[in-house]
């Protein structure tokens, strides 16, 4: 099962996640020595999208496809070692970016703090675990063949700017596709070669967080992505904003976040005669509560979220439900 808006509740609600304050002095602290956290959380997901593979057989394409309702479960993790200095860290975890293409995928990464309390990552995700799309997603009454998407992706993060509380992420992904076959059953070889999705993506966002009080803080965020894909009818401009409150409690922590971006493609679309446009709208709930039951080094967490992406092609309208809760360790 894989759709991007529920890709996207599972990327942002675990930065939110990452992002609140108290959670965050446990998950990046510098304390010399190994050290870690993993999450595993269960719930509950609902996706309308022509691109589930749950979705095999459609008799339209001019619909967004059934819905599906099921049961998920994904891990969040990170080991990682600090040296005596407390300045540099190795670490290997859940690449939670990779989370935006609705798959997990593991990280392997380096940090540097700078003496202005700055950071620099440096990371790098081998793509060893791949997920699933369609060999043609563009056959109707038929079942359609899944194959396999494999994504690499190098990622360089600026936390804190000079000391400051801006911060900036750039990200280089590599997006193969096993069995590229695209129109294949219905259209000419080159109304097939515009529909070609193996890719390179280019990925930079600016963020800033502001600091009400000791127990409340907003964060914006806006972001650019150019995917330049083998078919012009797939490579695409896309813009993108968040906005999220961060709200601390005596032993909780609570973060909301809205988020918009919108999506503008290169050529038309020759299955639908038209360029694709595609506008998501999503909210995000993500929330912390420490040492459930008296549990020293254990937390409860809860993920709520939602998104819809309206499309000038209905094929491409897609929506996704995530509503997950579990625990985490810190070792």
């Amino acid at each position: 099962m894989s759709s991007h808006s529920l890709g996207r509740i599972a990327h942002i609600s675990a930065l939110l996640i990452a992002s609140f304050p108290g959670y965050a002095a446990t998950a990046k602290d510098w304390q010399p020595g190994l050290s870690g956290d993993i999450a595993v959380m269960a719930g509950y997901s609902h996706t309308r999208s022509q691109f589930d593979t749950d979705n095999n057989i459609t008799d339209s394409l001019d619909s967004q496809g059934q819905g599906r309702d099921s049961g998920i479960i994904f891990p969040l993790g990170t080991l990682k070692y600090t040296n005596q200095a407390g300045d540099k860290q190795v670490y290997m975890g859940s690449n939670q970016s990779d989370l935006i293409y609705g798959r997990f995928n593991l990280e392997l990464g380096y940090k540097q703090r700078l003496q202005d309390n700055s950071v620099i990552t440096i990371a790098y995700a081998p793509g060893l675990i791949a997920s699933e799309t369609w060999k043609d997603p563009f056959v109707t009454n038929v079942n359609r063949e899944e194959t396999d998407v494999n994504t690499k992706a190098l990622r360089l993060i600026y936390d804190r700017i000079l000391g400051t509380n801006f911060s900036f992420e750039f990200a280089l992904r590599e997006r193969e596709i096993d069995n590229e076959e695209s129109g294949l059953a219905n259209f000419t070889p080159d109304e097939q070669a515009l529909l070609r999705r193996d890719s390179d993506i280019y990925y930079s966002q600016l963020s800033y967080l502001h600091r009400i009080n000791q127990d409340l803080a907003l964060r914006g965020a806006a972001s650019y992505t150019r995917t330049d894909a083998d078919g012009d009818a797939m490579s695409n401009d896309r813009y993108g904003a968040d906005i999220t409150v961060i709200k601390n409690f005596e032993r909780s922590n609570l973060a909301v976040t809205l988020h918009y971006d919108y999506s503008e493609y290169d050529k038309a679309n020759p299955v639908f005669g038209k360029k694709q446009e595609d506008s998501l709208l999503a909210a995000y709930l993500a929330y912390r509560y420490a040492e459930p039951f008296g549990w020293k080094q254990w937390s409860f967490l809860g993920i709520a979220g939602y998104g819809y992406s309206d499309s000038k092609i209905n094929f491409y309208e897609n929506e996704g439900t995530v509503i997950t809760a579990g625990l985490s360790y810190h070792f």
